[in-house]
């Protein structure tokens, strides 16, 4: 019961919006609605957090659970650290939230630091236009004032005194609010409230919806994790054994085999436990699953990490990362056998988590490590040549093993398609400031500082500014530099082993800008890492960037791109199963060359498991919309975007600015419409970027009407009062307001988002669907028009909730509704069961259409209309 309530709890609550003409305003609930976040269209504007210290500064966490009272919404919950127990409700009332707090202290804490709330502002918001002001205090610790535009107020008040509001250290993006310091033992009450203040008139639109069918009624364990009833594994047909067709090899923007086969890759991250952990016999049904499933590329991941035990390394004693462990080996030897025989291709990574010690060899590593026994070395690689001897040292080691089954050196086997050299590690953006001297790394500092003044003086850079690595401008261009001579000796040690395979010096992830894009450029493939957010869908890209931006903002000209990780965090997003489909389409639209879910699985698979963040394998969200995904992207149901438009800044502009899909209304606009080109800045101070010139140059025709040069990063190109965003080639809708995508080809035509009590009319299939939120595939097996096709496959899911048994990992809700599809006559309807097809009642077929009726007796999320 308590697990129905708190699905209700979640809908009920997520659905108070306020509107005013143009502008979108949403609260949704946080701990359980005990907190909110405040978007302004679609954008996180306001976001609340508790915060609570002990006696020198310990973090005292607040736990809430939640309740429902006829229409007032309750919570209760604890701060064990501070002996705390909280309960209070939320209500609403037009343009205002109101929430009650009742805290009762059982004990003294006379030197607590506080407890109260935090809001973070997002006070650079693209949805404000530049017209915010900057937020204020109100008197009297009452509260906050915050205008963001000439129309439009944000205030939140207190009615009750509060111990202290202020600014975290003066930063107006930060406001902390402390309902008392010293506690004292007693009972305290105090009231917040929201108000949306307008010149026009604002009221609170209340929407309750209610779960048609109890959790009872939703289907456990709705896939099988260890098989798949549906097969695609004709796409892998012509590849078995992976390697056939030779090395893969980069041409241009594209990524081919050594005998011409073009290659696109549909694919997932195997990591950690699940590589050394899973048994042979279900290694070898999982290669098969995943081919049945449409995957044709595993990368190997996290096999060097710490705390994977046991990972590559034997630890032998004393305890070093210097000696490799053989029966990890063998263990990766066995999935890369199976994965080859069904034609599925491996990415192999080299340094992602190694943690070194000091028996390691490494010089100066106690200034690093300080007191810890291990550190991962993270930006001093570029630097500490005793690191780069022993990366190069495990590079060789690893890549001239010869595995056991296939009597292959990794680096003479055709089935590992690509290396990567560095996993998450740069200096241009995230650990660059590891060698300040503000570090405490004085030797470190001392070749850092002599290295900026070096290359400042071949570069023509300021070394005043260059060594900054924070700021934009000269440090940028510096810090490209000294990765890209790193990336250069790597690649010749690489080349000098003998690797055939595609190279790939690291990665653009967490919110990297285009100025750390240069560096990349050394190896043959771009590749990058983005995850998605609860209501993708409904991100309104005017002034919010999804997730999928962030990976076109990586498409460098004349470069293949990859994406070694993509998902949507935080487990379990309710929304998930919207992602594969719409990864898919914009992958194939953009003519993006590789994709990997992060991951597959990262614990052992010999069970079902337990939900997973990044072990998707038992999740029916997702895996559900795999093989519709696989098959949409790899036969390129989705049609490759008619105009490209070429980012071509000046290198002022790249390198001094913060140019990403956050402060670029362009690159958010664009990716869902046309193909992305980023160009390399031309004339650059970098002289290994000039020879990248010509390659531009050859990609871009000025008289060809669909080339186009952007030479503003802050252009909205949706046309005016538009909704949606639509794909130039009228194939991909995705209007943002309703939180639906639509897939709308000749072998492919799929419905994703809210779609729920409503007709949504494409080419071929009619869908009147009673579920709120789902996603319905219907697409051609024989590679034919849906009109002509006969063999069609209808893939469906909604919600899966996990759930805390031993032998079960979701609950999954049952799609229910209807679907015409206008096909060929004589064909019947089977459902797709792990014991194989089965055959449901004859359909109704009239005017050429199929009517099929979706009911929850169909427990499978496929069914297939065929001879």
């Amino acid at each position: 019961m308590k697990k129905r309530l708190s699905l209700f709890f979640l809908l009920f609550f997520a659905c108070y919006s306020y509107s005013l003409f143009a502008v979108s305003w949403q609260i949704e609930p946080k701990n359980k609605g005990a907190l909110f976040t405040l978007n302004h269209q679609s954008v996180p504007i306001v976001s609340a957090d508790f915060i609570g210290w002990a006696a020198n500064w310990k973090w005292a966490d607040t736990k809430i659970r939640s309740q429902i009272n006829n229409d007032i919404q309750g919570f209760k919950g604890s701060v064990n650290r501070l002996d705390l127990k909280l309960t209070g409700h939320t209500s609403s009332d037009k343009n205002k939230q109101h929430w009650q707090y009742k805290i009762m202290a059982s004990k003294n804490h006379p030197d607590a630091i506080g407890y109260g709330i935090r809001f973070k502002l997002k006070i650079d918001s693209a949805s404000f236009e530049g017209l915010a002001k900057s937020p204020e205090l109100l008197s009297n610790n009452t509260g906050w004032r915050w205008q963001i535009s000439p129309t439009e107020i944000i205030e939140l008040h207190f009615s009750s005194n509060i111990s202290k509001i202020h600014f975290e250290k003066g930063k107006k993006n930060e406001l902390r609010v402390l309902f008392f310091g010293p506690i004292k033992r007693g009972t305290y009450q105090f009231d917040m409230q929201l108000n949306l203040v307008s010149t026009s008139n604002i009221s609170l639109t209340k929407k309750t919806v209610v779960l048609k069918d109890n959790l009872e009624d939703w289907y456990k364990d709705q896939i099988p994790w260890n098989s798949s009833p549906v097969d695609i594994s004709f796409l892998n047909s012509s590849h078995k054994p992976a390697g056939k067709h030779g090395f893969l090899k980069a041409d241009g923007d594209a990524l081919v085999f050594d005998d011409g086969t073009p290659a696109r890759f549909w694919g997932a991250n195997i990591q950690a436990s699940a590589l050394f952990k899973t048994t042979n016999s279900n290694i070898k049904k999982q290669a098969k699953r995943l081919s049945r499933m449409g995957f044709n590329l595993v990368r190997i991941h996290h096999h060097d990490s710490e705390w994977v035990k046991p990972n590559v390394f034997k630890f032998s004693s004393p305890k070093n990362t210097l000696v490799l462990n053989d029966s990890s080996l063998k263990k990766l030897d066995w999935w890369i056998k199976c994965l080859e025989d069904e034609g599925i291709y491996i990415w192999l990574d080299l340094q992602v988590g190694r943690a070194y010690t000091a028996k390691d060899g490494i010089d100066n590593f106690a200034e690093i490590a300080k007191d810890k026994n291990t550190h991962l070395l993270q930006g001093f690689n570029y630097y500490n040549k005793s690191i780069q001897q022993k990366i190069m040292d495990f590079n060789a080691a690893y890549l001239n093993h010869i595995n056991h089954f296939t009597k292959l050196a990794y680096k003479d086997n055709p089935a590992i398609v690509t290396t990567l050299l560095l996993n998450e590690n740069d200096l241009t953006h995230h650990f660059g400031s590891r060698l300040l001297p503000n570090k405490n790394v004085p030797e470190h500092n001392k070749i850092y500082s002599a290295d900026v003044k070096q290359a400042s003086k071949r570069l023509s850079l300021n070394p005043k500014q260059a060594w900054r690595s924070w700021e934009y401008g000269d440090s940028k261009v510096y810090l490209n530099d000294a990765e890209h001579r790193y990336n250069q000796k790597m690649l010749q040690h690489l080349h000098h082993l003998g690797v055939n395979n595609t190279l790939v010096p690291g990665n653009t992830w967490g919110r990297m800008s285009l100025a750390s894009l240069p560096s990349l450029t050394d190896g043959d493939i771009i590749d990058a890492h983005s995850y998605g957010r609860k209501g993708e869908l409904t991100f309104n890209p005017r002034f919010r960037a999804g997730f999928i931006s962030w990976l076109g903002a990586a498409q460098v000209t004349n470069k293949p791109l990859s994406v070694t990780e993509w998902n949507v965090e935080w487990f379990p997003v309710a929304d998930r199963f919207t992602t594969p489909t719409y990864m898919a389409s914009i992958a194939a639209l953009q003519g993006w060359d590789s994709l990997m879910i992060y991951g597959y699985a990262q614990y052992p698979l010999n069970r079902v498991g337990s939900g997973h963040n990044y072990s998707v394998y038992n999740d029916p969200a997702i895996m559900a919309m795999m093989p519709a995904s696989a098959l949409l992207y790899r036969q390129a149901h989705v049609s490759e975007a008619i105009n490209t438009y070429h980012f071509r800044l000046t290198e002022d502009d790249f390198f001094g600015k913060a140019t990403n899909p956050d402060t670029s209304a362009s690159l958010r606009t664009l990716v869902e419409q046309s193909k992305i080109n980023i160009d390399l800045p031309y004339g650059s101070t970098l002289p290994w970027l000039q020879s990248h010139e010509d390659e531009m140059n050859a990609s871009y025709s000025p008289r060809d009407p669909a080339h186009h040069i952007v030479n503003d990063p802050n252009i909205d190109f949706i046309p005016p009062n538009q909704e949606a965003v639509i794909s130039d080639t009228k194939e991909l809708s995705r209007n943002w307001i309703k939180g639906i995508q639509t897939i709308n080809t000749a072998k492919s035509q799929i419905i994703s988002g809210k779609i729920g009590q409503q007709v949504i009319d494409l080419r071929d299939v009619r869908f009147e669907i009673d579920t709120p939120s789902a996603v319905i595939a219907v697409q051609s097996l024989d590679n034919k028009p849906l009109s002509d096709s006969t063999k069609i496959l209808i893939s469906k899911t909604a919600r899966s909730n996990p759930i805390k048994k031993k032998l079960s990992a979701f609950l999954s809700e049952p799609v229910e509704g209807k679907v015409i599809i206008r096909a060929k006559e004589g064909l019947k309807l089977y459902q797709l069961t792990k014991k194989g097809e089965k055959l449901l009642k004859s359909v109704k077929y009239q005017n050429n259409s199929y009517e099929i009726t979706l009911s929850s007796n169909q427990r499978s999320p496929w069914l297939l209309l065929k001879k």
